[in-house]
């Protein structure tokens, strides 16, 4: 092995370290912004249906946590390889193209992350005069998590890519918790 390659080597091993944690910690925010996007709804209605008194805040406070949630989980799901669609159309193609076929869906993703990551920060920064009417947060806050997905998803698809042209494999396609289709 050659010193180059024991340096590349050592490097992915940091990277991957680094990754579980992000990982971990993006995990830990989706859960713990369900629960309390839960607990906002679970208030809302008791508040709306037993008291008669809304709390005017509760219905922003579970739209905005949905959002969050939902865009977490999609970095969450490309790092796990768990988007269904990629699976569906990876299952169509005969094993001998799926490192191809990999490639361009990977391309595709990064694409889109890439756009969202434009879009949402030209978001982000236009709403930075704007506040919630309920909660009176920075709308800026809330779409940050459109730029944050974006660049988590090229974070994982740059290692998927790493991965694949390495070690011949990939995460992107081959999530164990979901029916796969018929191989080919």
């Amino acid at each position: 092995m050659t010193e180059q390659t024991v340096c590349i080597r050592k490097t992915m091993e940091a990277v991957r370290a680094v990754e579980g944690d992000i990982t971990l910690v993006v995990e830990v925010a989706g859960m713990a912004l369900l629960l309390l996007m839960v607990a906002v709804v679970s208030i809302g209605v008791f508040t709306r249906y037993f008291l008669l008194r809304p709390v005017p805040w509760s219905d922003e406070a579970a739209r905005f946590t949905l959002v969050w949630t939902s865009f977490l989980g999609a970095a969450v799901a490309v790092r796990k390889g768990s988007h269904f669609g990629v699976l569906m159309l990876l299952n169509k193609f005969p094993r001998s193209f799926r490192q191809m076929v990999l490639l361009g869906i990977a391309l595709g993703m990064a694409a889109f992350a890439f756009v969202m990551v434009r879009i949402g920060w030209n978001l982000m920064t236009m709403a930075a005069v704007q506040t919630s009417p309920a909660l009176r947060l920075r709308m800026s806050w809330i779409y940050s998590v459109i730029p944050i997905s974006g660049v988590l998803m090229l974070f994982y698809l740059v290692l998927d890519v790493i991965d694949l042209f390495t070690t011949g494999r990939a995460t992107l396609g081959s999530d164990t918790t979901a029916q796969h289709g018929e191989e080919h």
